[in-house]
């Protein structure tokens, strides 16, 4: 079979949607030997080495969804794509004849439309039904975002799919070697000391900013010079003055915005950590999450959407929407190093049930189980 991917954010989008496309490519790469993949992009990129049944193609546009919907289909029969994926939500190719799986990581736009930019919210409203009727299998990140598909747009519980999303073998607890000639960790070159807390992910409304730093704001008000808050991760959108807001605080000092990181760094900062602070308003996963267990790092989440899904017992949950809650969580963790070695202890157990040879092969499954349905 002949597969094509929209590998249009997997190669250097730091959001969900690019870390989720990259590491399905590299599952399938490492796992699937027997189907052909054809990797469909918009730019020329910098592809890391792939196996002989892996090719990477190039259909240039400006905007993505007009060319998903108006370049990408005459590719795909160029190509003889048998199966396409869409991996990004409502992105599907409606006049492609082949199969089409299409991914729903959220319904932000719906839910939320306040955190989102106005195009998205309008390609989400035009674009979301016409896609999800067209699919041939729809599959979500999570239960909760399944729950919230057939809530939404009356869809069939059997008509989705739940594969959940992993993190590769990198993200894993710190070896305490004693070796004195070790380079020095990642936290160390960007001014961290511990302890510290870390937030992950695109600077953007959702993920609550605003709120955190008026509960870390507390924090040091409380007990001035006990720690510190890494912000990790790229600017998105309308959040463009949260380094005035730090300093309007008085947390200059105090927080660090560190921008994009390696995925090394980023794996060193979170075994580091005394704990992730992921208080978004929702989430259709929540990936940093999954990391963090995986680092053996305790958790403060909210109590939203798919969060509790992934967390489970290794995590202490918040109400997002007050400060005053976000703040008890930090102190609690703060003052207890042992809750936080036993929830990242919890974590480590956890994570083992999300592998990527597992998630490889359900992908396979999904796309055989697709392709040999009778008609």
């Amino acid at each position: 079979m002949r597969i094509g991917i929209d590998a249009r954010l997997g190669f250097g989008d730091s959001t969900g949607l690019g870390i989720h496309t990259r590491r399905l490519i590299g599952a399938l790469a490492r796992h699937d030997a027997g189907n052909e993949y054809v990797l469909y992009v918009d730019r020329t990129v910098d592809a890391p080495v792939l196996p002989p049944n892996f090719r990477v193609t190039l259909v240039p546009g400006r905007s993505r969804i007009a060319c998903t919907n108006l370049r990408l289909p005459g590719a795909l029969r160029r190509d003889r794509i048998d199966l396409y994926h869409a991996v990004a939500n409502f992105e599907l190719p409606l006049a492609f004849a082949g199969l089409r799986v299409l991914t729903v990581h959220d319904l932000v736009p719906l839910h939320l439309p306040e955190t989102v930019p106005w195009k998205h919210r309008l390609f989400f409203r035009l674009f979301t039904g016409p896609a999800l009727r067209a699919a041939d299998q729809v599959v979500a990140v999570s239960e909760h975002t399944r729950r919230d598909l057939i809530s939404a747009f009356r869809l069939a519980p059997s008509a989705i799919e739940v594969v959940l999303n992993w993190v590769n073998e990198t993200f894993r607890p710190p070896s305490r070697g004693a070796d004195g000639d070790a380079p020095e960790r990642a936290a160390a070159r960007r001014g961290l000391r511990t302890p510290y807390f870390i937030f992950v992910g695109v600077r953007e409304p959702k993920k609550n900013l605003d709120r955190l730093l008026d509960a870390f704001a507390q924090l040091v008000r409380a007990r001035p010079g006990s720690c510190q808050l890494a912000i990790v991760g790229p600017s998105g959108w309308h959040t463009e003055a949260l380094g005035e807001r730090i300093h309007a605080l008085g947390l200059d000092g105090h927080v660090r915005l560190t921008g994009r990181v390696a995925e090394a760094d980023l794996v060193e900062l979170m075994q580091d950590a005394r704990a992730l602070v992921f208080p978004s308003l929702t989430e259709g996963f929540g990936l940093p999450v999954l990391e963090a267990m995986a680092c053996g790092t305790a958790v403060i989440a909210s109590r939203a959407g798919a969060l509790p899904e992934v967390g489970g017992d290794a995590a202490v949950y918040v109400d997002p929407l007050s400060t005053t809650d976000i703040a008890a969580a930090l102190e609690r963790l703060l003052g207890s190093p042992d809750l936080a070695r036993e929830l990242g202890a919890r974590g480590v157990e956890r994570a083992t049930r999300w592998s990527e040879a597992a998630a490889a092969q359900r992908w396979v499954d999904l796309y055989l189980e697709l392709f040999n349905r009778p008609s």
